[in-house]
């Protein structure tokens, strides 16, 4: 298996290889070499998936066979959420929306 299928796999929903080879392009992960566990459990591809994520929670109208998100909202933002948290762990810039809570003495909201 490619890295472009593995990335690939984490979705039955499709995704435009296109898309998928320019995140490649963007995280330095070569799309066309054979996928392995530490290729897996890097930052870039942890960070590609958090791409596909972010993709998918900003798809309108996502249809495949019998199931398709059509605007649930719910699962938009469980995929926004596991984006984020994939990009709050990295410090990635790509990071939607506002971390809450202590800073020292002061609420950070």
């Amino acid at each position: 298996m490619t890295n472009l299928e593995a990335i690939l796999s984490i979705s039955i929903y499709p995704i435009p290889i296109n898309t998928v080879e320019r995140y490649c392009v963007d995280r330095g992960i070569v799309s066309s070499i054979d996928y392995t566990k530490e290729i897996g459990i890097s930052k870039e591809f942890e960070l590609i998936t958090a791409d596909v994520y972010d993709y998918l929670s900003e798809y309108f109208d996502i249809k495949e066979q019998d199931s398709s998100i059509n605007g649930d909202n719910n699962l938009r933002d469980i995929f926004r959420k596991k984006a984020n948290d994939i990009y709050i762990k990295y410090e990635d810039p790509k990071f939607k929306g506002q971390t809450i809570g202590f800073v020292g003495e002061d609420w950070n909201a």
